[in-house]
């Protein structure tokens, strides 16, 4: 049913189309006279009265050049275009036969002006405000309308981004009045600029004499250079402006240590084989005499002391090692152990109740000791704990229910100081130690 109304309505309307050159949509009067559509939404034509509009055909164009979505270009073609493609944006255009144009001013849409009558330019209402265009002229074919760039009119929202170059701007065009101040930095200037003297402008000529340029705290000034005034500082000389190391200026205080190797030395008229000797006042080359005599002392003895020395030690044995005894060098063993202690330990120095001093010797000096002890058996707990402070402690235990037990430790003590044997006895205790040697190996 719906496409047959559609299709009956636009029978209707080809017809109305073929009868008449003139058509009127929307009331009943008659069309404009001057208009081919007249589009109103009732008979009520006072100016305003209208709500609704025309709204243009919608389309995505793909290019100024492309002629889609027609076939081919029709000129005074009219549409909307929806998309942003190739160099299109939004906005109503016209087909010129050749290309799309979009409208002068897409967000106050107005039809391009058209030559009406033989007056050039006569349809040109006004320049836009915000536009940089100024219109000129009488609208008189004698002098029709024409539009120009204002005064002024080219601003930076009207320049594109890298359009201006060296090659736009004229020479001497920019001057001090266009910079604002400080704005010009050190990287604003090229290594290579060569900015001539005449480019800096001074206070006044007589000023640029011997002058220099100097921040005042608030501004750059001429003003005089004293500070040309140099003096030469350790190992250097100054000969006008020009600085050098002195003659045999240099000290041992400044060569860094470890720097001087080999072929920094001059050979100082030396010859093969020879060194360097003092002689009382300087190193001077010299002969290598070597050694003048060699000889032997305190068991050791030297033969061709002069010629070819030859070392004679004591003689020894196996596992011997040479050790000076207070007078001599001698061979002895390379331990030998030195009785400190041979004793037994008092009665009733071993008890159960805790751990109590079987034996303490006094003023132990550090070395390495051999504590060798004999019990009647039992099961006894022994304790070796130095008076020092924060001195170690070793801990060590006998077991023997019936039968006498000999043990023997080694032990190095570190600490000069009191050394306590303490012992704790956990069963079949016996009394005291019988037998308590105490040995350093020296």
């Amino acid at each position: 049913m719906t496409k047959k109304i559609y299709f009956m309505l636009i029978l209707a309307v080809a017809g109305i189309a073929g009868a008449k050159a003139q058509m009127r949509i929307g009331g009943s009067e008659m069309p404009n006279q001057s208009a081919v559509l007249d589009l109103n939404p009732d008979d009520n034509v006072s100016a305003g009265h209208a709500t609704l509009g025309l709204a243009l055909p919608r389309v995505n164009l793909r290019d100024s050049g492309d002629a889609f979505p027609l076939v081919s270009h029709v000129e005074g073609m009219t549409v909307y275009n929806m998309a942003t493609a190739g160099d299109v944006k939004p906005g109503v255009y016209i087909n010129n036969g050749v290309k799309w144009l979009r409208q002068l001013n897409s967000d106050t849409p107005v039809l391009p002006a058209m030559e009406k009558d033989s007056i050039v330019g006569n349809e040109v209402f006004d320049a836009t405000v915000d536009g940089g265009l100024i219109r000129s002229g009488a609208g008189t074919a004698a002098t029709p309308y024409t539009l120009g760039i204002a005064e002024g009119g080219v601003t930076t929202f009207h320049i594109d981004d890298s359009a201006i170059n060296t090659t736009k701007i004229s020479d001497n065009a920019v001057t001090s009045e266009k910079i604002a101040d400080s704005t010009i930095t050190n990287a604003d200037i090229s290594s290579s600029a060569a900015i001539d003297l005449t480019k800096i402008a001074f206070p006044s000529a007589s000023e640029n004499s011997g002058k220099v340029l100097k921040s005042n705290g608030s501004t750059w000034i001429a003003d005089a250079d004293n500070n040309t005034s140099y003096t030469a500082g350790d190992g250097l000389t100054l000969s006008g402006t020009t600085f050098n190391i002195g003659t045999e200026q240099i000290n041992s205080t400044m060569i860094a240590n470890g720097t001087i190797i080999a072929a920094d030395l001059s050979s100082m008229g030396a010859s093969s084989g020879q060194i360097l000797k003092w002689d009382g006042t300087a190193w001077l080359p010299s002969a290598d005499a070597g050694i003048a005599s060699v000889s032997g002392t305190n068991g050791i003895t030297v033969t061709n002391g002069t010629t070819a020395p030859v070392v004679s030690l004591p003689s020894g044995t196996k596992g011997q090692a040479l050790v000076h005894n207070g007078t001599t060098w001698a061979a002895a063993a390379k331990w030998s152990p030195v009785y400190i202690t041979n004793t037994s330990t008092a009665s009733n120095s071993i008890t159960s109740s805790g751990y109590t001093d079987a034996y303490v010797w006094t003023d132990l000096t550090p070395g390495l000791y051999s504590l060798r002890m004999r019990s009647g058996g039992g099961y006894i707990k022994f304790l070796l704990q130095s008076d020092v402070a924060f001195g170690t402690s070793a801990q060590f235990e006998i077991n023997s229910n019936s039968h006498d037990c000999t043990t023997e430790i080694i032990f190095h003590y570190f600490y000069t100081g009191n050394l306590r044997l303490k012992a704790l006895c956990t069963g079949n205790c016996p009394t005291r130690l019988a037998n308590l040697t105490l040995h350093k190996f020296e």
